[in-house]
């Protein structure tokens, strides 16, 4: 399961902890959720890594996806990503 969103310490937070729960993996894109306060932005984030939620990048995560360069998309991908 792929989480983003806003209020990390709230929403993505209790969200990824019921998947985790339920035996999910779950990914949170890190670049791609928020807090009011950096604060508990970090925290969030901190604890769902210590609860065995993996922490990700939209970048890391698309050539993730892609798996390697041979990929027919990854020269379109990397075009638009740079």
């Amino acid at each position: 399961m792929i989480l983003c969103g806003i209020e990390t310490h709230i929403c993505v937070f209790q969200t990824a902890r019921d998947l985790i729960k339920k035996n999910y993996k779950v990914k949170i894109v890190t670049d791609g959720v928020s807090s009011r306060k950096k604060n508990d932005n970090d925290t969030a984030l901190k604890v769902l890594d210590n609860i065995g939620a993996s922490l990700t990048t939209v970048e890391m995560l698309l050539f993730d996806i892609l798996k390697n360069a041979n990929d027919e998309n990854f020269k379109k991908l990397s075009s638009i990503i740079k």
